[in-house]
């Protein structure tokens, strides 16, 4: 009985946590982390403070920052090829913005 009654709890709670986050985290994550490394000032870059698009099931990323003040920085895209992130240039990328993305998130909110 106790059984039953523990798993009445704890089934709820794995269901939220697995529906919490997006598929896309790990794609995210090393977006930021790429993004980082390619950039001089990189500890100011997190997810909390990014716009970010997918297209294509997560072939391509685009990131954006924004600052303190609310204003958005420029727009860098990338390429995911395996588990590498290639830069596209600004052409490339803003060929993508015709498209509508696979998931949106600002600020680490999904919209």
């Amino acid at each position: 009985m106790r059984r039953v009654i523990r798993s009445l709890f704890i089934i709820p709670f794995l269901i939220l946590v697995g529906c919490t986050g997006s598929e896309y985290d790990d794609l995210i994550e090393g977006a930021i982390n790429q993004h980082r490394e390619d950039r001089v000032h990189g500890e100011e870059y997190t997810r909390e403070k990014a716009d970010i698009a997918i297209w294509d099931n997560g072939k391509y990323v685009r990131i954006s920052f924004i600052d303190e003040d609310g204003n958005k920085g420029r727009d860098t895209y990338y390429e995911v090829i395996g588990d590498s992130y290639e830069e596209l240039k600004q052409y490339e990328g803003e060929q993508l913005m015709t498209k509508t993305p696979d998931y949106q998130e600002q600020m680490g909110k999904e919209f």
